[in-house]
């Protein structure tokens, strides 16, 4: 990141950085811990190459808002809708409603949806 920002980024190992575009995302990935992020000039940061956005970890359980459905997140930003509250329990456990992360609408389109869970 840079100093007076709050964007963060991650530098792959390709030298090409994605952000991470809600504080959600991160959370999904590193709670509320940003230990790990360095703070780099301006310039540094430019020279990277920008690419796709981080998506929410693979597993997660995400709800998309103004959509009422609760998805788990797959591999590469896929999606499922998981359609009971009793398949939620299953995945999840009891606390499921503790383990959701909210997502605004506008990033909804870079995730792919797949068949619904039953």
């Amino acid at each position: 990141k840079i100093a007076d920002s709050p964007a963060v980024y991650f530098l792959d190992a390709n030298d090409v950085r994605h952000i991470y575009p809600t504080y959600s995302v991160w959370q999904s990935y590193f709670g509320a811990d940003f230990s790990s992020v360095e703070t780099v000039e301006g310039t540094v940061l430019s020279s990277y190459d920008l690419a796709v956005n981080v998506p929410m970890k693979e597993g997660s359980l995400m709800e998309v808002e103004s959509l009422t459905k609760y998805y788990k997140v797959g591999a590469e930003g896929t999606l499922q809708w998981v359609k009971s509250e009793a398949t939620l329990v299953e995945l999840f456990g009891a606390d499921w409603i503790d383990q959701v992360y909210y997502l605004q609408a506008g990033f909804y389109s870079y995730y792919t949806v797949l068949d619904p869970i039953e």
